[in-house]
């Protein structure tokens, strides 16, 4: 039971993340490839300035 409560938590925030991609590579007409990039230097420049802190 505790497994099957896992997995549809899982899949509900995999579903909310999917579509919050979607609607921001969709606004910002961007590739794939584009966000995903845009999303990692982003992701990086966040890590760097919590490394400094």
């Amino acid at each position: 039971m505790e497994k099957d409560l896992m997995r549809n938590f899982s899949f509900s925030i995999y579903q909310r993340t999917r579509e919050r991609y979607l609607a921001f590579k969709k606004e910002n007409e961007l590739t794939h490839d584009q966000t995903i990039n845009l999303l990692l230097d982003t992701y990086e420049r966040e890590e760097e300035k919590n490394d400094r802190e």
